[in-house]
């Protein structure tokens, strides 16, 4: 492999770095912007590092069939919209640096099936301002993008999104087993995960929302509590839910939903985190565990409601919410009922 990736190297068609421009100078009225970003001296990024970046495409495509190079080459889906802009390009920074590693984080190789109407790519034009807005809570997304990763299959939901919520939670104290391949490394992976013994016990995939809250649990420093749909008064209490968890830095909450009820989105049973929500237009952000279907999508609340206002046949109960905290947190013997006051 690393052969054919020399060898790959070698065959790239690079223009010679003279024939590069360099990026153009800003006039002191391209430096003046508002608010923080006021005489910003990275104001405009010069593309020329992306765009070599984007020439290594031809070589991380050789890896795909592998799970880094899946991943690597999902993330050079953003450079190669970019590469229409041309190597010496600029592209100003109010905008570009925090929409590309959004992006960069969240980008999928390929876009398997379209969404319903609702809903609101993150990866778009909309999904991003509506990210960045100053009607947005979003401390979760924050915390968790930079761990999202892709359920191992079709019944590995809950097991990947504990992942995610977990990796998201090292801030707060909640330490990771250490895998021999990141060795001295501590991180969570779906396998270390389903290898504690107590998880094992409760569930490994697929599980109910009871079980994924057992599951969890198991985790030192952890409490995970189900918040179950009959439980709740409405896509109002959910509301409420969503944004007071969000409101209060090192809680997560992971929906349990079925897509049909949601203008029949492709999920038949699923976990996924969600990480923000916009006041103003009333969605939600999910941040979607099966990436080889979606990238993260906004819903409005209603339509999450419907999801989670469904009965798991397999536990003869509605789906709903789960809640997860570092248990040393103040107030945590209280109930998540609670929440919702």
């Amino acid at each position: 492999a690393a052969a054919a990736t020399t060898a790959a190297a070698a065959t790239l068609d690079e223009p010679a770095r003279a024939e590069i421009p360099a990026p153009r100078t800003r006039t002191p009225s391209e430096s003046q912007t508002k608010g923080s970003f006021t005489a910003d001296p990275w104001a405009l990024i010069s593309l020329q590092d992306f765009w070599a970046f984007y020439r290594a495409q031809k070589i991380i495509s050789q890896l795909h069939n592998t799970e880094r190079g899946s991943v690597l080459v999902s993330h050079l889906q953003l450079l190669s919209s970019l590469s229409s802009m041309g190597p010496h390009e600029t592209y100003s920074a109010r905008s570009f640096p925090r929409q590309f590693m959004c992006m960069l984080l969240v980008s999928t190789a390929a876009l398997a099936l379209p969404f319903p109407k609702g809903f609101v790519a993150l990866n778009s034009s909309d999904g991003l301002a509506m990210l960045f807005s100053s009607d947005t809570l979003r401390s979760s997304y924050e915390q968790a993008a930079v761990h999202l990763v892709t359920q191992f299959d079709e019944g590995s939901c809950s097991r990947a999104s504990a992942t995610v919520v977990l990796n998201a939670m090292s801030a707060y104290g909640v330490g990771a087993p250490v895998a021999s391949r990141f060795s001295p490394f501590g991180y969570w992976t779906q396998d270390l995960f389903t290898s504690m013994p107590c998880v094992a016990e409760f569930c490994t995939a697929p599980c109910t929302l009871s079980q994924a809250a057992r599951a969890i649990s198991c985790v030192a420093g952890i409490h995970g509590e189900a918040l179950h749909a009959s439980d709740m008064d409405g896509d109002a209490a959910l509301r409420k839910l969503i944004v007071s968890v969000l409101s209060r830095p090192g809680m997560h909450v992971i929906a349990n939903f079925d897509g049909a009820p949601m203008n029949s989105l492709q999920h038949f049973g699923h976990f996924s985190p969600v990480v923000a929500y916009h006041q103003k237009l009333d969605m939600a952000l999910v941040l979607d565990v099966s990436r080889y279907k979606y990238p993260p999508w906004w819903v409005p609340i209603p339509l999450l409601w419907r999801g989670m206002n469904t009965v798991d046949t397999g536990a003869a109960a509605t789906r709903g919410a789960l809640i997860v905290r570092p248990y040393h947190r103040e107030g945590i013997a209280a109930s998540n009922a609670s929440l919702l006051i």
